[in-house]
């Protein structure tokens, strides 16, 4: 092989060496540019808007949700709190909410007491009472205001562990219950859970 035809291969192999390294730095250069694009796109949006965005959570999704609880009002959900010794199912339906809400509010998830019965559910009562609604306005508005798509996904997954898979968890089992406040937060906790399952089963999307 002769010295021309070594430098002529060694030119090409340069040249192409050159045009894929130019192509990458295009690729590069062109994902930098939609990354800044989209950080300028949510300047100033909440996690939760990014969030909302990125799964593509519509309007009329967060409307299915907010739908059981715009009705409610401080009042009945104050009449409920009154109460001394709720019915066990009651009690499963405000402990799932405050698992699921309880990352927003301006409360915690309180723990299970020890123990079984009567003076296990008691003691659970109390704990949501003086917890979740000591302040039964902050409480409605933290449901209206609530990031339902930024529920982290291992609350909804206790939820469904511990109380969906119940067949007496239903709003229409809790019609009979009055005030209607308590059939309301059933039906807004299925919702939540609906809504994960639309959102996030199929793309296997891991949330906060």
């Amino acid at each position: 092989m002769s010295v021309e035809t070594d430098a002529s291969g060694s030119v090409s192999a340069l040249t192409a060496a050159v045009g894929e390294a130019v192509g990458v730095a295009a690729i590069v250069l062109s994902a930098q540019g939609r990354r800044i694009e989209r950080d300028e796109d949510v300047q100033g949006l909440s996690e939760g808007d990014v969030l909302r965005a990125e799964v593509g959570l519509t309007d009329m999704q967060l409307e299915r949700v907010r739908d059981p609880v715009r009705c409610l009002d401080p009042r009945s959900i104050a009449e409920v709190k009154a109460w001394r010794n709720p019915p066990r199912v009651v009690l499963d339906v405000f402990f799932a909410v405050a698992i699921l809400s309880s990352f927003h509010g301006p409360y915690s998830t309180p723990d299970v007491p020890e123990g079984e019965g009567l003076r296990r559910n008691q003691e659970l009562w109390r704990l949501l009472r003086h917890g979740m609604l000591a302040d039964t306005h902050a409480f409605h508005t933290t449901l209206l205001d609530i990031d339902v798509a930024g529920i982290p996904a291992d609350r909804v997954r206790t939820v469904e562990r511990m109380f969906l898979r119940d067949k007496n968890f239903t709003p229409f089992n809790l019609a009979g219950v009055s005030p209607s406040t308590v059939a309301s937060l059933c039906q807004w906790v299925h919702a939540v859970h609906a809504l994960h399952r639309e959102l996030f089963a199929d793309s296997g999307t891991s949330l906060v």
